[in-house]
């Protein structure tokens, strides 16, 4: 009961020291940045989720039953970022806020078409940023989100060169975080004369995440690059034969749930694709070995263990995914790959008549280029793209010292709680520090089971996800060092937010966001190759930036 009492002492301190933060928050203001106050620090962090902030952006506030459908009902975005600008809670001092209501504003108008008032919006968000910042921290988070959001609106506007210089430069800012070469890859992908810069921000990205070998795969392929795509397919994991995981959507989810179920399965698309790649790539056996091999897994596969949704909800996706309806797509898929390998074989003649009779209706970007490619025609545009509002909720915020109003707990308020709040001096950048019993933030590592490797985790209660990343790869850079290694490759990545639920007495409460999480499977190599990382890049890139207290 006393640890119980405790706990919710604790969680009675938050809601009161947060208080002067949350009071000012108005709808208008949520819906116009999301919430991303860069002053609310780690006591605002865990109100986040509820209002859809850094935490699951994209799901919270656009995807299936997100708060961003509930209040685009109430509000114009614009509007509600003109209201939010003109409160007189916006103190002039509170710079910061006011710097991020303007990208938003700036997002919202990119994203309605308004591209001159966004690039209005932008300059007078830069004039905004406080004075005084760490230099180097201000060109790594704030200056980069108005970089990027200036990227999109002049694309948008048509300057297609500039955009994707603006955004090759930004990306080279921060190489080594992987959630930010995301962010410029979405963004890319709607830029047309992108492919170099694309395609670095592909091999950063490679490097950096295991997953991130198949999107590689599908960047080559797209721009025809069949054999190192090819090369590509053979790395990924799952491998091209097995079962992946597809979300389907669910109709009628939720507020704050999940919009989407988990089906595992092989996919006819995913190894249509990769025997493509191979075909155009000259490797018709390799092609032929796949779809085999696919073929068969997918026959094999078990029946699908669907959760309950409950009423009101249902997948209409599933009523069009059988064995038959896989199978039946399987042999479309072998079809077309012949038609790819007698293309490529020099027969052009007999593999447009393949393709002719075969009246695919098979879906995907891959399809679309193969058809055309075997017909002589250009390949149909395939541009995409991230609306600007999801991006601005993922790019990076400022971090260095000055970002946050933390209130250091000391003395027998300290002692009573046991806890003590981070000094804002030392929160972030000066936050490279090993975990202790009463902090539960720092480095861990053990052993790769039956590996020549290491497992490196970071959890950082105070530090925002880009900061817990790039220092989970310096320690691992570091790690590799002491191992007598100059290289190290990413096996395995797992980045997330960490939850604290309060429990009185057994019985479980809310959870909230506590922090960010990134784990890294790192095996040593002294034989380099394009998946390698040299841990001295890391260690000159990163290690002036964080500092052990």
């Amino acid at each position: 009961m006393a640890c119980g009492m405790r706990l919710l002492a604790t969680a009675a301190l938050a809601l009161t020291l947060a208080a002067p933060a949350a009071a000012r928050e108005s709808p208008e203001w949520t819906f116009c940045d999301f919430g991303v106050d860069p002053q609310a620090g780690f006591i605002g962090i865990q109100n986040w989720e509820k209002s859809g902030k850094e935490v699951g952006i994209a799901v919270a506030l656009y995807g299936p039953g997100g708060r961003g459908a509930e209040l685009a009902q109430r509000f114009a975005a614009v509007a509600a970022c003109d209201t939010a600008l003109a409160s007189p809670d916006l103190a002039s001092a509170d710079r910061f806020r006011r710097s991020s209501l303007l990208q938003a504003r700036a997002a919202h108008r990119i994203a309605a078409g308004d591209t001159a008032a966004a690039l209005a919006d932008l300059d007078s968000a830069a004039a905004a940023v406080p004075a005084g910042l760490d230099a180097i921290e201000r060109a790594r988070s704030v200056d980069l989100s108005i970089a990027l959001l200036r990227a999109a609106a002049l694309a948008r506007q048509g300057d297609a060169a500039t955009a994707v210089r603006i955004a090759g430069e930004a990306a080279a800012v921060r190489p080594w975080n992987n959630d930010f070469q995301s962010v410029v890859a979405h963004l890319l992908e709607g830029i047309p004369g992108s492919d170099a810069v694309a395609r670095q921000v592909a091999d950063r990205r490679a490097r950096l995440d295991p997953d991130a070998i198949e999107l590689r795969a599908k960047l080559r392929q797209a721009q025809g690059d069949f054999g190192g795509a090819s090369a590509d397919w053979r790395q990924v994991r799952p491998a091209v034969t097995e079962p992946t995981t597809l979300r389907l959507p669910i109709e009628g989810a939720r507020p704050y749930e999940s919009g989407s179920v988990p089906l595992m399965l092989v996919q006819a698309s995913r190894v249509g694709e990769a025997a493509l790649a191979a075909a155009f790539a000259g490797d018709a056996a390799t092609a032929r070995h796949w779809l085999v091999h696919g073929r068969a897994a997918a026959a094999a596969a078990p029946p699908q263990k669907l959760p309950t949704l409950g009423p009101g909800r249902s997948v209409p996706a599933l009523a069009g995914i059988t064995k038959a309806s896989i199978d039946e797509e399987f042999v479309s898929q072998a079809a077309l790959v012949e038609a790819a390998i007698l293309f490529q074989a020099g027969r052009v003649a007999e593999a447009r008549a393949a393709v002719a009779a075969l009246r695919t209706t098979l879906p995907g970007a891959a399809v679309a280029q193969a058809l055309a490619r075997i017909a002589g025609q250009p390949a149909p545009p395939q541009a995409k793209g991230i609306d600007p509002r999801l991006m601005f909720g993922l790019l990076p915020r400022y971090d260095g010292p000055g970002a946050t109003a933390m209130i250091p707990v000391g003395g027998a308020l300290g002692g009573l709680l046991g806890i003590k709040l981070p000094d804002p001096s030392t929160m972030q950048r000066d936050g490279y520090a090993d975990s202790n019993f009463f902090r539960p933030s720092g480095f861990g590592d053990r052993p790769l089971k039956g590996g020549n490797g290491r497992t490196i985790g970071f959890s950082g209660q105070a530090s925002s996800r880009h900061a817990v990343e790039e220092m989970t790869l310096l320690r691992a850079a570091e790690v590799a060092v002491a191992a007598g290694h100059g290289h190290f490759r990413i096996d395995r990545r797992a980045d997330y937010v960490r939850t604290l639920t309060v429990s009185i007495n057994g019985s479980g409460g809310d959870s909230s966001p506590d922090g960010f999480v990134t784990n890294l499977d790192i095996v040593y190599t002294d034989a380099p190759d394009d998946r390698t990382i040299m841990a001295a890049d890391v260690l000159a890139a990163l290690g002036p930036l964080y500092r052990r207290p």
